[in-house]
């Protein structure tokens, strides 16, 4: 007589192969999402370092990023032009609020007297006090690329427009007025005079840091 073990083969019903097949494949699509997660998680920590980190190369890539998504490149087709404060008026007034809980506002107001679009346009709200010394300071966006929800992010300011804006800012006591000290001035540059125009040191660096960003490990 043999010794062999037996083997007890159980078959199952339709009802018991269906459910094991969609259990399978649910288990297989929730690997096949995790691991697409992690990469994502890998590839956005990465991409976040070399844009926000000590390095940062964000600014110096937004030409190339501009190019890769074709939405963003006509937003980005600007330049630093400093001489152009000259085409635009600014005044700002400091008023301190009657309720001691509330936060001081500044009223600022630009006007582009030019005939460019200003893209960027950003400030620093100095507070003084009687005497003329500064007290505190707030930065403020006065004109961005995009119109978003965000306060700071309020679009392009348009030939012979004028914005008023509203910003509170932290005052203390001895605040008595407010001056604005324009940081940066950016103009846009129409498509065609961007395409036209022969590649830069500058913009080609920073064509080889947005690669390197987006390759692969």
């Amino acid at each position: 007589m043999s010794s062999a073990p037996a083997v007890i083969v159980k078959k199952g019903g339709v009802l018991t192969t269906l459910i094991s097949g969609v259990f399978g494949t649910l288990i297989l699509l929730i690997v096949c999402a995790a691991g697409l997660g992690l990469y994502g998680l890998h590839i956005a920590d990465r991409t976040a370092r070399d844009f926000f980190g000590p390095e940062n190369k964000f600014v110096e890539a937004l030409p190339r990023l501009g190019r890769a998504v074709p939405m963003l490149g006509d937003v980005f087709n600007d330049r630093r032009v400093p001489g152009y404060r000259s085409q635009l008026q600014l005044s700002v007034r400091l008023e301190k609020p009657t309720d001691l809980n509330e936060q001081a506002r500044a009223i600022v107001e630009a006007s582009n007297h030019g005939d460019q679009t200003v893209t960027l346009l950003t400030a620093r709200i100095v507070l003084l006090d009687a005497g003329g010394d500064p007290v505190g300071e707030s930065r403020c966006f006065i004109a961005a690329p995009l119109t978003l929800s965000d306060e700071q992010w309020r679009g392009p300011l348009l030939p012979g427009a004028t914005r008023r804006l509203c910003q509170r800012v932290p005052a203390p006591p001895e605040a008595y007025t407010a001056e604005l000290d324009v940081s940066d001035v950016r103009v846009w540059v129409p498509q065609a005079t961007a395409t036209s125009s022969a590649p830069t040191p500058a913009s080609q660096e920073a064509d080889r840091v947005f690669s390197g960003t987006v390759s692969s490990d």
